[in-house]
């Protein structure tokens, strides 16, 4: 796997994003000094060609990692900490769209799918299953790829801070705020599902 550094210029607001844990508002809200994105393609020419039009941005830094093997891909997504992943749609072993769906389901970051000819079909559908965007690999160039990083980064940043804020309204409407633990409404849903599970299945019920 290669690490490479490159000065770049964003005109929206990162996400930083953090997989498995609930979503922070303030976190969210965050902009980012630093964007690392994770360029999943088997043709190290592509992957050199991606990172060229990358560096051209000039206001923030921009890490990109590369992966090339499927090792590679897994090490860098069990690592974590990846704002953005651009991934080929054609992958050695395990396809773009299978990893695409481990991303989606894990909420690691946003999915930017590459395609070549002939595969903007797979693309289109790729987003009906959490990709927020994709990239033609013969349409490509430093300005398309730049305003699509920013407006994936934009979309996944509204859809967590939805998140988060939903998950507070959650957690205001199950717990006390005098006393911090389950109110009324949390207790008698539980209860009845404990009630309902008990008619069911059989059994006795304790309080």
């Amino acid at each position: 796997m290669n690490l490479s550094k490159s000065w770049g210029k964003s005109r929206t607001t990162g996400l930083c994003c953090a997989s498995y844990h609930t979503w922070s508002i303030d976190l969210v809200k965050k902009r980012q000094t630093q964007l690392k994105i994770l360029v999943c393609d088997d043709d190290p020419q592509d992957r050199k060609l991606i990172r060229a039009y990358l560096s051209q941005q000039t206001d923030r830094e921009i890490v990109t990692l590369e992966a090339g093997q499927t090792s590679e891909i897994q090490i860098a997504l069990n690592k974590g900490s990846i704002d953005l992943i651009l991934m080929d749609i054609q992958m050695p072993q395990k396809s773009g769209t299978e990893w695409l769906k481990e991303i989606v389901e894990k909420q690691i970051a946003p999915v930017i799918m590459l395609t070549g000819y002939g595969d903007e079909e797979i693309a289109v559908q790729s987003l009906q299953q959490g990709a927020v965007s994709y990239l033609t690999k013969s349409r490509l160039s430093a300005e398309r790829l730049v305003d699509t990083v920013d407006t994936a980064m934009e979309k996944w940043r509204e859809m967590m801070l939805s998140r988060a804020n939903q998950e507070q309204l959650e957690r205001l409407a199950n717990v006390d705020s005098l006393t911090k633990l389950p109110n009324r409404r949390t207790i008698q849903n539980k209860l009845d599902g404990a009630i309902a599970y008990t008619r069911r299945y059989g059994g006795d019920l304790s309080v």
